[in-house]
């Protein structure tokens, strides 16, 4: 009889541990949902309000990605948690999401631009790996402190739970007592991340309108910033209109040096520099794109384009580029007719029109240097 009842008690603290489990990981996935998402809101929803209001582009697929990828990762950080009883664990792998979160936020924003090739490129230098660190380091906080309120708050919306065990409205609000930690955390990160950009941008914005106000006389010449290989041909009036400002790069090592560009709704384009709140130099694009192109035709027809092959000229020609437009060559003419084709973000397409039919497209993007990543061809 003793023996029968023992075995029913082990039965029991059997099914009692399952069912904790169970109940730690449903709940620990409802409060990462509400930890991790409140959190990224806080990261991007203030930012992309401000890029709206001052006529930058929004990356949304960046932002979405963000989001998403944020969210899931303390759902399954916190779920995890819930298949361990000591509540230690739960805070462990809470401050391990702390630390982690800033490179999956960062790392998922440039896996967007890299594969929709509007970004600039991947450079992770000093001073952004210092703030990644340090942001890090509240997290570890943040999330030890999470970890332990989730523990103490799981008991309560179990309580609050419908008839069938499931989580109700009201179980899931009780894990609403995190938003302060979410808010918090999430201002750090947006204030370290994004502060710096977004004080170039209003640079570039308030001085883009000065001009068209006529409160500034800021001269625009061809863009020559970073020692540009290319010869001065003219200057021009400052463009007019509608405009939308895209990131075009940025020092990774200092955090402090911002490229943009002023797109205008005829396809004029300004690139500028800010450092920190100041608007330093502008210049016309489409010149220093334009007598680039001249340059890389005049090369293929005579043959000399391995003397474009330089790693620290700005422009910086990729091998692959040069490869590609010696194969290029024989179709080369030499009255063409260029223009912009696109602008995605940082990247440009520039075009060159032959007589024959034939039509030379080059990509151009980043900034000191400028990156002539690929040059194709087609005939129509």
């Amino acid at each position: 009889m003793d023996q029968q009842f023992n075995g029913q008690a082990v039965r029991n603290t059997i099914l009692q541990d399952d069912q904790r489990r169970v109940n730690a990981r449903k709940g620990g996935g409802w409060f990462g949902l509400i930890f991790g998402l409140s959190y990224a809101l806080v990261v991007w929803g203030p930012h992309a309000y401000f890029m709206y209001n001052h006529a930058a582009t929004i990356f949304w697929a960046e932002l979405l990605l963000g989001l998403i990828a944020c969210t899931f990762f303390w759902i399954i950080m916190f779920n995890i948690s819930g298949f361990f009883r000591p509540t230690i664990y739960a805070m462990l792998l809470g401050a391990l999401a702390g630390f982690a979160t800033p490179w999956v936020i960062w790392y998922s924003k440039l896996a967007v631009e890299q594969l929709a090739g509007l970004g600039p490129e991947v450079n992770i230098g000093e001073a952004l790996r210092t703030r990644l660190f340090f942001i890090g380091f509240w997290g570890l906080g943040v999330g030890t402190l999470g970890g332990l309120i989730e523990r103490i708050l799981l008991p309560r919306a179990w309580d609050l739970t419908s008839t069938s065990g499931r989580y109700s409205m009201n179980s899931v609000a009780v894990f609403l007592v995190c938003l302060p930690l979410t808010v918090v955390f999430g201002s750090v990160t947006s204030d370290y991340l994004h502060a710096g950009l977004e004080e170039g941008l209003l640079a570039t914005y308030e001085g883009i309108l000065d001009v068209q106000s006529g409160q500034s006389k800021r001269p625009l010449s061809t863009w020559r910033y970073g020692g540009k290989d290319v010869e001065v041909l003219s200057s021009k009036q400052w463009p007019k209109g509608e405009f939308r400002i895209s990131l075009v790069d940025y020092d990774a090592e200092t955090m402090e040096i911002f490229f943009f560009d002023v797109v205008y709704a005829d396809g004029e384009t300004v690139r500028c520099k800010a450092y920190g709140s100041a608007l330093q130099v502008c210049g016309n694009l489409m010149e220093t794109l334009q007598q680039q192109m001249d340059i890389l035709i005049q090369k293929g027809l005579s043959q000399q384009l391995d003397s474009l092959s330089c790693d620290n000229c700005d422009p910086y020609i990729k091998p692959s580029t040069i490869i590609s437009l010696y194969a290029l060559s024989p179709f080369f003419e030499t009255k063409y007719l260029l223009s912009k084709v696109d602008q995605r973000g940082g990247a440009i397409r520039m075009m060159a029109q032959f007589p024959s039919g034939f039509q030379l497209t080059c990509t151009f993007r980043s900034e000191e240097p400028i990156v002539v990543e690929e040059c194709f061809g087609n005939k129509q």
